[in-house]
């Protein structure tokens, strides 16, 4: 009767033990639980704001857009330009950043990308759309040269190009998982339907299970919670990247015929260059401001008119230099002598 009593104090022990355990753990469990659901909620918080201020909520997915993609006008649905999700295309037609983006003269959307390029990944994204989730497909370029700058635009636009990590695959393995996942189920309620009672080893057993389980799903919580926060700053990064300042306006050029639509920057991106200095606003406006007469010239603002015009060759610029030539009546003349 002595070894009962001694084995009932001891289980009794046991059980209080384990019982402030579990209350422990469910306290640690629902403050780390709080935290993660306050992340969630300010993130959130931050997204609405961001979509109040630069965004549209009422955007119409099913909307044509016209894009004007460096001097070619480009028509694309947006729900096909989203299709990615998760993408920094679909981050940037998905409305939340519509007020941010740059647009031409005729308010459509513009891109310093190659048209060709863009046009090949809205192709892409089109066919994925309504092709069958068994069909492979590839994103390649008609122009084989352009197979390089093309695979840079869609890595640049986080665009999935690798059928075996395409969104079909992602979609088979989802249908994969919760096929296993409902047999389990399934199994689980046999198992409970055949037993004729729980022992204690059980108990505890599935008490570890559920313990076990529940820390997992914390931590799959917690995870998701990082992926969330990283997409997000990697969305906002871009949109800044992609955001023209007040200086970088959209410039129209007819290159022999063809119309071409740039930004400032990127003719002026090799500093000292003849593209920097013929763009270049700022030493126009001061070189003007005095309103000074071209009699006045000094040989350096004439060796710099003649190295700020495309057509002059490098060669009449160093001449002028080398002559020290500051009369504008002498310089149309070696100018015309030159011609002839």
């Amino acid at each position: 009767m002595q070894a009962l009593n001694q084995a009932i104090k001891k289980s009794n022990t046991t059980w209080d033990a384990l019982s402030l355990a579990y209350e422990k753990n469910s306290n640690t469990f629902e403050k780390e639980l709080q935290t993660i659901t306050s992340a969630f909620e300010k993130l959130e918080a931050e997204k609405e704001k961001c979509i109040c201020e630069y965004g549209d909520i009422n955007v119409d997915y099913e909307t044509l857009l016209k894009i004007n993609v460096g001097g070619r006008i480009i028509t694309a649905t947006r729900s096909a330009l989203t299709y990615q999700k998760g993408s920094m295309l679909e981050a940037m037609f998905s409305g939340r950043w519509e007020k941010m983006l740059q647009r031409d003269e005729c308010n459509n959307i513009f891109l310093d990308m190659n048209p060709n390029c863009f046009q090949t990944i809205v192709d892409y994204l089109v066919e994925m759309r309504y092709s069958s989730k068994t069909k492979t497909l590839c994103l390649t370029c008609s122009e084989k040269e352009m197979d390089c700058t093309l695979c840079q635009m869609a890595t640049y636009f986080g665009i999935n190009h690798d059928p075996k990590e395409g969104n079909c695959t992602l979609r088979s393995e989802r249908n994969h998982a919760d096929t296993e996942e409902a047999q389990s189920t399934t199994q689980r309620s046999l198992d409970e339907a055949n037993r004729e009672g729980l022992n204690i080893d059980e108990i505890f057993s599935d008490f570890k299970k559920a313990m076990s389980d529940k820390q997992k799903a914390l931590d799959d919580a917690k995870q998701e919670l990082q992926i969330v926060k990283t997409s997000w700053g990697k969305e906002k990064t871009f949109i800044e990247s992609i955001v023209p300042t007040s200086k970088d306006d959209v410039i129209n050029l007819n290159v022999r015929g063809t119309r071409i639509t740039v930004r400032r920057s990127t003719l002026r991106i090799f500093k000292g260059s003849v593209l920097d200095r013929q763009f270049d606003d700022t030493a126009w406006s001061q070189r003007n401001t005095g309103k000074e007469s071209i009699n006045e010239w000094s040989n350096e603002q004439v060796v710099d008119w003649a190295r700020d015009h495309i057509g002059i060759p490098d060669e009449i610029a160093n001449f002028f230099l080398k002559t020290k030539l500051t009369v504008w009546n002498s310089l149309l003349l070696v100018v015309k002598t030159l011609e002839s």
